[in-house]
């Protein structure tokens, strides 16, 4: 994972307590942050759902939003960005920017 607040990149690490919680010093100035990572989903021989095949990809945001600790989630706008592989098509219950 790559975190940056304009063109710094910035060092994070996860709580000792919580895996689920990523640590960053984010500098005072900084008004959004860029985060890229993978998320690496089961294919087979797990309990969890298959979410990805080669013709499918079920993309379940509930696993791959991070969000800052402290306010309400509901209250946090997020813009989500998928990249698909080459000749792919997207299909979507969710509403674009302007509803």
């Amino acid at each position: 994972m790559t975190i940056q607040a304009g063109n710094r990149g910035l060092a994070w690490r996860r709580e000792a307590a919580d895996p689920f919680t990523f640590l960053v010093d984010v500098p005072a100035n900084a008004t959004n942050l860029t985060l890229d990572f993978q998320y690496l989903a089961p294919v087979r021989g797990s309990n969890e759902r298959i979410s990805v095949t080669r013709e499918l990809l079920g993309v379940e945001w509930e696993n791959v939003l991070l969000y800052p600790a402290g306010p309400a989630v509901q209250a946090i706008r997020v813009q989500p960005r998928l990249k698909l592989p080459p000749h792919w098509q997207q299909a979507s219950g969710l509403r674009g920017p302007t509803g």
